[in-house]
C-alpha cells in the first residue's frame, strides 16, 4: 500500500519519526541539566504542548527511561538509560572497540 503525500508528512520531517525525536530530545535535554525537571520546564525547554509532552514522558516511563518524583511530580532519568549505556560499552570491549581507549592510562 503506498501512502500519499499528506500521510507521510504528519508523521515524519526530513526523514525523521517526530515523535520519537521529540523522545530524544526530551532525553538529551534531562541528561544535559542535572536536575530533575517538572513539565512546565521541559514544554518551554523544547517548545511542545503539555498534553504531548505528558503523553511522551507517560510512555517512556512505562519503559523505564523517565520517572516523576513523588514529591513535586518532577521528571528524571531512570537507570534503564544507564543499562543501554554498560550494553554499548559491553559491546565496545568486546569488539576492540573504542580505539581511542588507551591501555596506558
Amino acid at each position: 500500500m503506498e501512502l500519499a503525500h499528506s500521510e507521510i508528512t504528519w508523521c515524519c520531517w526530513n526523514g525523521q519519526i517526530r515523535s520519537v525525536a521529540k523522545a530524544l530530545k526530551i532525553l538529551d535535554l534531562l541528561a544535559t541539566t542535572y536536575k530533575e525537571m517538572s513539565l512546565a520546564e521541559i514544554a518551554q525547554k523544547i517548545d511542545l504542548s503539555k498534553s504531548t509532552l505528558h503523553g511522551l514522558l507517560s510512555t517512556m516511563g512505562d519503559f523505564g527511561y523517565i520517572e516523576q518524583s513523588a514529591f513535586g511530580g518532577r521528571y528524571r532519568l531512570r537507570v534503564r538509560l544507564f543499562e543501554i549505556g554498560n550494553a554499548v560499552a559491553n559491546n565496545w570491549t568486546s569488539a576492540g572497540w573504542p580505539p581511542l581507549i588507551s591501555s596506558t592510562w
